[in-house]
């Protein structure tokens, strides 16, 4: 028995919403994201789901008529749905399904193939957010490696072919500074540690402008520094990449107050309206 659960499916929300917080982090919690009926704030389950948690809306009422036309066929698709999702063996669930109503007429067995096959096949079409995995364990990659969030950034910039990174040391985003400083020099890249965070951000701005593609990385802190830069990468249309490792809350970080506003910055903090690309990745 584990203590957490890998998913939840909700097909009434006033039941599901109390189980919530069962499902671990990183688990999935799939809903219907196009309900009929005009809900109060907080009746829905989008706004219960948690931070570290995977939320999978699809419009299962839709999806409930296209294949039976009743809403008594919802069990078979949110079954197919998570069968494709997750690629579990498509030929034994049907299989099960027609010994399930082998004593019952001919067209009931077909309707509930036919809405398992809608929702496998809206499951294999989802975007898959999580690694969960169901059926036969896959052989071992020897490839595999460990790694935390600020070696994964490496990686991606090393596979990416970032030629030049600039930076001031900052935590908790030093470590991708030092890894880069060694790596980028033998794949012919360049590192420069800078005298702070506004000469970081006004480098990578510089770099970019001559074709080079470059980054920087820091914190909340160094990166408030930045906005101004910013403007200016905007108005000249030059492309960089900012890595923000965000700490645990404003300035000293846990020792303050656990929060988001380094992604809140990065989102919103700008001097005037120029939109950028923020990715927010909640796992390594």
């Amino acid at each position: 028995m584990k203590e957490k659960t890998e998913v939840l499916v909700s097909l009434n929300d006033g039941h599901a919403i109390a189980h919530v917080g069962e499902v671990r982090d990183f688990g999935a919690v799939i809903y219907d994201d196009a309900p009929i009926l005009t809900l109060q704030e907080g009746e829905h389950i989008s706004g219960h789901v948690k931070a570290g948690q995977l939320p999978y809306g699809l419009p299962l009422r839709e999806i409930f008529e296209r294949a039976t036309g009743a809403a008594k066929s919802q069990n078979m698709v949110v079954l197919g749905y998570l069968a494709g999702l997750y690629g579990m063996p498509h030929d034994a669930f049907v299989e099960t399904i027609a010994g399930k109503f082998r004593t019952k007429p001919k067209a009931v067995t077909e309707g509930n193939i036919a809405a398992f096959e809608f929702g496998y096949d809206e499951g294999v079409s989802a975007f898959k957010l999580d690694f969960i995995e169901f059926g036969q364990p896959a052989a071992v990659n020897p490839n595999v490696v460990m790694m935390d969030g600020n070696t994964a950034v490496v990686r991606g910039c090393l596979d990416a072919g970032i030629e030049m990174v600039f930076g001031y040391p900052i935590t908790p985003a030093t470590s991708i500074l030092e890894s880069l400083a060694e790596e980028l020099p033998k794949r012919g890249g360049r590192f420069l540690q800078t005298e702070d965070e506004i000469a970081a951000i006004s480098a990578t701005i510089g770099a970019a402008y001559t074709g080079a593609r470059t980054a920087t990385a820091t914190s909340g802190p160094g990166f408030a520094l930045m906005i101004e830069m910013m403007g200016l990468g905007v108005m000249a249309e030059v492309p960089c990449v900012i890595f923000v490792s965000q700490r645990g809350g404003p300035s000293t970080g846990m020792a303050t107050k656990t929060e988001q506003s380094d992604l809140n910055l990065a989102v919103y903090g700008a001097a005037g309206d120029g939109q950028r690309i923020v990715l927010a990745p909640t796992n390594v």
